[in-house]
Parts: structure tokens; sequence; C-alpha cells
């Protein structure tokens, strides 16, 4: 089996200049370090034993990492189940830094025969186990937002949840943060895209201008998203860098891995750090560790 060693590829993309003297917008803030891990699809034990690999590497970092932000997709449409919920909240322990989290459009469903029983058994199962469906994180003088926005790119049925506008929601957060630097995640790229061998629309009108009229009242220096299982950085026409980052679960054949940002003086950079496969020969648990099956006495 081919052996991969951890690499590094570093991207940086200016976002701000500033201007001689005093700088507005916390673009002297800095340098703060956080990691995005994505799309670990919880129900495979080698994507259990990818975010194990993943967790022990982030743990070990030699330098101080601010945030950890999951972008979603925990689950493979089976996030209703309670144990998916207790096994996904069993992985994520595993990670000792400050965590956030964003659900995906394989975490909230709309399906079935029930489709709003089906939703709302997902949505209770994610905030008990995960997280809630919006956050925020200040440190060092920047902020940290995750918001679910799924219902935004048109799916029917729908995925939207009672009591949560994401839109208001967020608009309401960027307020507060009163213009200090802010990264907002979420799952879905809003953009169109070609992967898979088509073309992605992106997020429909007009929920895509209503999205991006909201960020713009913001200081917001970057999103970063999941859902493409592969890495990106792609320049939106207001300026605004939209990362992708790739995923810990094996779909479309790309080795697993998870992406280091850094955030100085107005300048973002970042570096992928890829995850080796186990042997094929070695038997893996349910929950990713190396081993036969556990036998419960």
């Amino acid at each position: 089996m081919m052996k991969f060693n951890i690499m590094l590829l570093l991207a940086a993309a200016m976002l701000a200049t500033g201007c001689a003297g005093p700088r507005v917008g916390g673009e002297g803030v800095g340098p703060i370090t956080f990691v995005q891990i994505s799309d670990s699809h919880y129900g495979n034990p080698l994507h259990a034993h990818r975010f194990r690999q993943a967790a022990e590497k982030i743990n070990a970092l030699p330098f101080d990492v601010a945030v950890v932000v999951h972008t979603g997709d925990f689950a493979s449409d089976n996030l209703h189940i309670e144990t998916t919920g207790a096994g996904v909240s069993n992985l994520l322990s595993l990670i000792e830094r400050p965590l956030l989290c964003v659900p995906g459009n394989h975490d909230l469903l709309a399906k079935g025969v029930n489709p709003e029983a089906r939703l709302a058994k997902c949505v209770d199962v994610y905030t008990r186990y995960i997280g809630p469906l919006g956050s925020v994180y200040e440190t060092n003088g920047v902020v940290f937002i995750t918001v679910y926005t799924e219902p935004l790119r048109g799916q029917s049925p729908s995925v939207a949840v009672a009591g949560f506008d994401p839109l208001s929601w967020l608009e309401a957060q960027l307020a507060k943060a009163g213009g200090k630097p802010v990264f907002v995640f979420t799952h879905t790229p809003d953009g169109e895209d070609f992967y898979n061998n088509e073309v992605h629309p992106g997020w429909p009108e007009p929920n895509r201008s209503a999205w991006r009229r909201v960020l713009a009242k913001g200081n917001v220096k970057a999103i970063i998203a999941g859902h493409y299982h592969r890495d990106e950085l792609q320049q939106d026409e207001d300026g605004i860098p939209l990362h992708v980052g790739n995923a810990i679960a094996d779909f479309w054949g790309r080795q697993a891995s998870f992406r280091i940002y850094t955030y100085e003086d107005g300048r973002l950079s970042f570096r992928t750090v890829y995850i080796d496969d186990p042997p094929r020969e070695i038997n893996l648990n349910p929950d990713g560790m190396m081993g036969p099956p556990t036998v419960a006495e």
C-alpha cells in the first residue's frame, strides 16, 4: 500500500493591507492559529480511524491552537439515530482544544415518509450531542462564527429549522462583533463550482445575494466551508475569499486531511495536513480503533 507522508501545502491570501498609522478593524491582531476539519461521515470504521488520527495530530501540534472548527457532515444520513449522535460525540471529545461545529447537508435531513418528523429528530440529536445551529467564539480580538445555512440552498423538502433564521441570526452576530475581524464557517459553499464532472450552480437567488449582503455588513475576512471533499481557494466577486477544506471521509478517493490556518496582520495562510490510512490487513472496530471487533461481555 502506498504510504503518504505528512505534507504541508502553504497558500497565502492577502485579505487587507491597511494604511500607515493605526490599523482599523483589528488588522494588527495576531498571529492566531486555528484548525478546520470537515466531512467525517460517522458510520464507517475507516472514517472513524481517520478522525482519531486527525485528533491526535491536532492535539500534538507544537503551538497554540485558538479553536478547531468542524464544518459539517458529521454523519451519513443517519443522525436521527441516537447511537450515531453518541458515536459522533465520543469522537469529537478526542479533540483537546476549543471546538465549534456546524451541521452539514447529511446531518439535518427532511426525508422518508415523514420528512418533518425526521428533520425534528435530527435537530434534536444534533443539538444534544454535537452543538447549536450557530455559535460564536472570540479570542485575541478575532471572532469565529459558525452558522447553519443549508436552508439557503433551496432544497425540497425544506430543511429550515423553526425558530432559526440563518441570515437574521448572522446579521445580529456581525453587529455584535463591532468591526473585529470575523471568520464565518458554514458547510456548503454558496457559489457555483465544478466537481464530479458536473457544474453545480450554487445557492439559488435571491438567497445567495441576501447572504452576501449580510456578510458585507461585517468585517468578514473569509468564508470557510467543506462539502466538496477537496482543497480549494476561490476569490469571490465581492472580495471575500472562500476557503473549502478537504474531508476526513474517503469519498471520491481523496486522501484525508485537515487544515491549519494562521491569521496575522490582515493575512490568512493555511497548510493542509494529510492523514495516513492503516495497512489493509489491519482490522478496525466500528469506532475506528485497530484490532478485532469488541465483544460485549
